[in-house]
């Protein structure tokens, strides 16, 4: 079905961005997943919540690098310095939809330098807050990770030194679409095995499309690489790729097939796809919201 991995592209459909643009317009299909045993839900945000949120955090006053990083970055690419709300904004929907609180385990996997982590234990105070990734952590630069109030855990997420039904929350921000293949579908294998009764592990947010495809930028394989250096991404063979500039080693867009194979592989967790809207399209976000996949164990 969707198991025929490979190193690199050769023989692989490829498709033009055109392509990848209309595939993304129309979405996923959300009534092919429903048919398949996932839940489908809405949920409306208040601009207003989010805004108290913010205030609470103090994202300028507390974590500075990491606002000063990405504010530089969108105004170097050409976007207004407010856009960092959007990236604000998947911290926000992560706590919004799963209340996280004393007496919990987390864990914020491939969390690069984020400080999400930091915010769950000392924003909303829960007992351990894991944060992992596969890269060495720049303590010094993000102070807030070296602190003592997280416990950083360096290796693969598809292997993660955790004990099996002890994790409360797993959360994956912007990270999971660039799991290549089979590491992907590795990462929920590994949620099953770790996640208590109950627990949820939360993507956010699920890139998804009409027809599931990845992104890769060739010229990125040896500067990006973050798995083996020097060796090519592996790709499934029956998922086409774009390979306009984007700067990524692997970008991958879901569909309701590939998602519903990723489940039939893990029958102990079961999954929903939350829509994220809000309730008056605030200007720095854009058009529309964004899609959540939550798994839950059973």
């Amino acid at each position: 079905m969707y198991q025929n991995e490979q190193a690199g592209i050769d023989g692989i459909e490829r498709i033009d961005l055109e392509h990848t643009k209309k595939l993304v317009s129309r979405g996923l299909n959300y009534d092919a997943l429903a048919a398949g045993g996932f839940s489908i839900s809405d949920t409306e945000i208040d601009e207003a919540d989010f805004d108290r949120y913010l205030e609470k955090v103090d994202y300028e006053g507390r974590y500075p690098t990491y606002y000063k990083h990405f504010s530089d970055h969108f105004l170097k690419v050409g976007r207004p310095a407010e856009k960092v709300k959007k990236k604000l904004f998947e911290q926000y929907i992560a706590a919004f939809l799963s209340n996280p609180g004393p007496g919990q385990r987390t864990i914020d996997v491939a969390a690069a330098f984020g400080p999400y982590s930091h915010i769950l234990k000392t924003v909303y105070g829960v007992e351990t807050a894991y944060h992992q990734d596969l890269n060495s952590f720049d303590t010094e630069r993000f102070p807030y990770l070296g602190d003592g109030e997280v416990e950083l855990v360096r290796g693969n997420a598809i292997d993660i030194p955790v004990e099996d039904n002890s994790i409360d929350y797993m959360y994956l921000l912007n990270s999971w679409e660039h799991f290549q293949a089979p590491s992907d579908v590795g990462l929920l294998l590994e949620a099953q095995r770790s996640l208590k009764p109950g627990g949820k592990l939360l993507i956010i947010p699920i890139k998804g499309a009409a027809q599931a495809f990845v992104r890769t930028d060739p010229d990125m394989w040896e500067r990006k690489q973050v798995y083996q250096k020097g060796h090519e991404p592996v790709f499934r063979s029956n998922v086409p790729v774009n390979t306009s500039a984007c700067r990524q080693v692997y970008d991958q867009y879901h569909d309701a097939k590939l998602l519903l194979a990723f489940a039939e592989m893990t029958p102990e967790l079961s999954y929903e796809v939350k829509k994220v809207r809000f309730k008056s399209q605030p200007e720095w976000y854009g058009g529309g919201g964004l899609d959540v996949l939550i798994a839950a164990r059973r």
